[in-house]
C-alpha cells in the first residue's frame, strides 16, 4: 500500500513539473531579468547581476497583426512551469488574452523548489515579472494598458505584490504597471511599511484548509491594505471552504490528498518598520538578502498537503474570468 502510494505521488510530482511539454504555437521569448534574493537585494541585482530567462508567448487563434489586445503574465508554482499554467493558459487565450508564460527555474538550471525557495525567491520573481511586462507593453500587438498578471502559490506573492507601488516603482519601468492582479493561494506573510497601492484591482483566492499558505495570513493583508487605500472595491479576497493548498490542479483529481514532506514557511511573518529593514516576527531576527534562507528555516515546519476541490476550482475560475473581462476586456 505504501509502495503504491509513493509510487503514484512520484508520478503526480513528475507530471506537474513542467514535463506536460511546450505547445507548438508558444513563441520562446528571451527576457532580461535579474537574481535578487530580497527586496533590500533589488537595485544591487539590476547593476550587477543581469539574467537572461525564458518565457513562452500564446496568442488567441486568429488574432489579427493589425489589432492591439489584451494580456497576460503567468507566473509558476515551486513545481515549475507545467501542467497547471498551461491549463490556464488555454483557458486565458479561448477568452481573448495573449499568455506570456514566464519560466523562472529551468533559465536558472532549476526544475523546481523544495526544501529551498530561497535558490529562486520571490524577489527573483517579482524581477522576471517586470521584465515580462516590460516586453509586453512594447509589442506590437498587444495593448499597454491592458496587461494583467497571475500567478499560483510561488508565483502567487509576486502577482499580488507588484500591486505595491513601492514595488513597482522599485522593481518596474516607471512608465509600465500591471492593469490588474490575479494571485492564487499567495503566501501573504511580508508587511510593508507603505502599503500604497498602484490602484489597480487585485483579485485572491485562498483555500481555508491550506495549511501552506494559510488564508488567515491574506485576510490579516488585505485588512492592512484596505485600510492603507480606503479603497474595499480595489482588493477582493475570496476563501473557500474545505479547500487546500493547489485546490483547483487539474492532474489532482484522479489523487487523494497528497502530504508535503518540506518545510513550509506558514508560521513566518515578516515586517518592514519605518526605516526600511525587515524583521521576522516571532524569531525577532532581522532579515535581508544575506541571511533569508537561514532566517525561513527558523520559522518554518512540516505538515501540510495539497487536494483538489471541485466547487473551489470551478468557482475560482469563474470569478476570475469574469475580474478579467470586467477589468481588461471591457471597453
Amino acid at each position: 500500500m505504501v509502495a503504491s502510494r509513493l509510487f503514484w505521488v512520484a508520478v503526480l510530482v513528475h507530471l506537474v513539473c513542467g514535463c506536460s511539454g511546450v505547445p507548438q504555437d508558444a513563441h520562446k521569448i528571451d527576457l532580461t531579468s535579474a537574481n535578487p534574493t530580497f527586496l533590500d537585494d533589488v537595485f544591487e541585482s539590476h547593476r550587477t547581476d543581469k539574467q537572461e530567462i525564458e518565457a513562452y508567448l500564446r496568442f488567441p487563434e486568429n488574432t489579427a497583426l493589425d489589432t492591439q489586445i489584451p494580456a497576460l503574465v503567468m507566473l509558476h508554482s515551486a513545481q515549475g512551469l507545467g501542467t497547471l499554467e498551461w491549463h490556464y493558459a488555454d483557458i486565458f487565450r479561448n477568452s481573448g488574452f495573449a499568455v506570456l508564460l514566464v519560466d523562472s527555474f529551468r533559465s536558472r538550471g532549476l526544475g523546481r523548489i523544495r526544501e529551498d525557495q530561497t535558490r529562486v525567491s520571490e524577489a527573483t520573481i517579482l524581477t522576471d515579472a517586470f521584465a515580462a511586462l516590460a516586453y509586453l507593453a512594447k509589442h506590437r500587438q498587444i495593448d499597454p494598458d491592458r496587461i494583467g498578471v497571475v500567478g499560483f502559490s510561488k508565483g502567487g506573492m509576486p502577482a499580488l505584490y507588484s500591486a505595491n507601488s513601492g514595488i513597482a516603482g522599485m522593481i518596474g519601468a516607471q512608465d509600465f504597471r500591471f492593469a490588474a492582479h490575479v494571485a492564487y493561494y499567495p503566501w501573504c506573510g511580508l508587511s510593508l511599511h507603505d502599503q500604497a497601492l498602484t490602484g489597480a484591482p487585485i483579485i485572491v483566492h485562498s483555500g481555508k484548509e491550506d495549511a501552506v499558505t494559510p488564508a488567515s495570513l491574506c485576510e490579516d493583508h488585505v485588512d492592512r491594505l484596505r485600510n492603507a487605500s480606503r479603497d474595499e472595491q480595489q482588493i477582493t479576497l475570496y476563501t473557500y471552504a474545505d479547500a487546500r493548498h493547489a485546490f483547483d490542479h487539474p492532474l489532482l483529481p484522479s489523487f487523494p490528498p497528497l502530504g508535503v514532506s518540506y518545510l513550509i514557511p506558514r508560521n513566518c511573518r515578516i515586517s518592514e518598520n519605518a526605516n526600511g529593514h525587515y524583521v521576522e516576527e516571532h524569531t525577532k531576527r532581522p532579515v535581508s538578502s544575506e541571511n533569508l534562507k537561514e532566517v525561513l528555516m527558523a520559522c518554518s515546519e512540516k505538515g501540510a498537503s495539497v487536494a483538489y476541490n471541485r466547487q473551489a476550482a470551478a468557482l475560482s475560475l469563474k470569478r476570475t474570468l469574469e475580474f478579467l473581462d470586467r477589468h481588461l476586456l471591457a471597453d
